[in-house]
């Protein structure tokens, strides 16, 4: 799995799970600046399809 489809499947999971941003990434290791990133990526791939 590239980077891309983590970032894709990560963020879906989250709208998923009914966490905060914070929570999530929390549990994933990550930080809360990297995974907004993702997030405002994420919709901006959503406006384009």
């Amino acid at each position: 799995m590239d980077q891309r489809e983590r970032m894709k499947a990560e963020v879906e999971r989250w709208r998923q799970s009914g966490l905060s941003q914070k929570e999530f990434c929390n549990e994933l290791g990550i930080k809360v600046g990297t995974f907004a990133y993702w997030v405002s990526r994420s919709k901006e791939s959503e406006k384009k399809k």
